[in-house]
């Protein structure tokens, strides 16, 4: 009797040791480990699946500088190369994302033609505009939904605003509404585009004088 009564002592034991072992287990870790590295992978396939930043063209502005020596011949020089005693001729231009694709259009003013080239492994020009009254400003606006070129000029008896922008790869130039200045019209002001927001820009940016910065090619005949 005494003898069953140890064997069972012992069987009870050994229940309780291995039902310790049980509990103190360290947890396995295989899994666990697993379950973020998945989460990380879905992470970084979101984050190229919704990246909005434009592809940028390298290369753009040496090829606008290369072309510019062309059009210009050996007339076109740097402004610290200028002489003396010579006839010279300011040359205007500008690189401005017309289109907003991320890469910058050169813009050249030659009066009396804005001429517009873009840049897709070369150089190509989109179009020109004539302005030939003599009296045009010119002005971009800091609104990103408003990335081409708003215009004023003067012309028969009107002030007259308008806005010049890329669509379809082709230059596209819009009259956005008139002043009468002569004081002989009935409505002073008359509006020629559907686009209130666009004409309310153009308003914007001509009384705050957001002027076009040109830099200017210096052109020098000996």
């Amino acid at each position: 009797m005494k003898t069953n009564s140890l064997v069972i002592l012992f069987i009870v034991i050994a229940l309780l040791f291995v039902g310790c072992n049980k509990i103190n287990e360290p947890p396995d870790n295989s899994k666990q480990s697993s379950t973020p590295q998945r989460s990380t992978d879905s992470e970084q396939s979101s984050t190229v699946q919704t990246s909005t930043e434009k592809p940028i063209l390298i290369g753009w502005e040496a090829n606008y500088t290369a072309f510019l020596e062309d059009l210009f011949g050996n007339k076109y020089i740097a402004m610290s190369d200028v002489l003396d005693g010579t006839i010279r001729t300011f040359i205007p231009f500008v690189y401005k994302d017309m289109d907003d694709d991320g890469v910058p259009e050169l813009i050249i003013y030659q009066w009396p033609s804005i001429t517009v080239y873009t840049f897709d492994g070369t150089v190509m020009k989109v179009g020109d505009e004539r302005f030939p009254t003599g009296t045009e400003q010119f002005f971009h606006s800091n609104n990103p939904s408003y990335p081409g070129i708003f215009y004023f000029k003067l012309g028969g008896g009107l002030e007259r605003y308008g806005y010049i922008t890329i669509k379809d790869k082709q230059l596209v130039r819009e009259e956005l509404w008139n002043e009468d200045y002569s004081g002989w019209r009935e409505n002073r002001i008359e509006e020629l585009s559907d686009d209130k927001a666009l004409i309310r820009e153009s308003k914007r940016v001509y009384d705050e004088n957001n002027d076009i910065e040109w830099t200017f090619i210096e052109l020098i005949d000996s």
